[in-house]
């Protein structure tokens, strides 16, 4: 004897979809007909998607940056691997806030050899911090990071402090890269 099962939505929340599950009683399909004993069972199913409060992005350049950028130059992040809240734009580098709250934010800076570069971090047109690289003999990396209050709307993003000398790297040995999360 074949068991046919009836799905029909019971609850909805943010958290997850409860479903109710039924056996038919009895049925006829195509002549045959089936007998089944009525049992119920709930199923949970997970959320598909994140609370609208979580807020965390990571960015990378996926290459080189052309060497010797110019003073404000905005540094562009290219390869998104996170992006929860949709608020980091790859296409100009610039983190627009989703929701107000107490963030973090992180970068790193690599220059090669005989390259350095001073990289700030700017929300809105207030710059709240930066970062140095300098090597003359080798490959050197310089990070940052800030805990800022941003109200949604925002816009955060990296620029050179001044001008750079030779590249700013980016490859599978030491990415340039650009993060945020939201704390509270």
């Amino acid at each position: 004897m074949a068991e046919i099962f009836l799905i029909r939505p019971k609850t909805l929340s943010n958290q997850s979809i409860s479903m109710t599950e039924t056996k038919a009683l009895s049925t006829n399909v195509a002549g045959y007909t089936f007998n089944l004993t009525d049992t119920k069972k709930n199923v949970s199913v997970p959320p598909t998607s994140e609370p609208r409060d979580q807020v965390a992005f990571y960015a990378y350049m996926s290459t080189n940056e052309p060497a010797n950028l110019p003073r404000h130059h905005t540094l562009i992040f290219d390869t998104v691997k996170t992006n929860m809240g949709l608020g980091y734009h790859k296409g100009d580098g610039i983190f627009i806030v989703p929701t107000a709250g107490l963030y973090v934010f992180s970068w790193t800076v690599t220059v090669e050899i005989n390259g350095w570069a001073s990289v700030e971090i700017v929300v809105n047109a207030e710059v709240q911090g930066a970062a140095f690289a300098e090597d003359f003999n080798n490959w050197d990396s310089g990070t940052g990071m800030i805990v800022v209050n941003v109200d949604a709307g925002d816009h955060v993003f990296l620029r050179m402090q001044e001008n750079g000398r030779a590249v700013i790297h980016s490859n599978v040995r030491g990415r340039t890269s650009f993060s945020g999360w939201k704390l509270q």
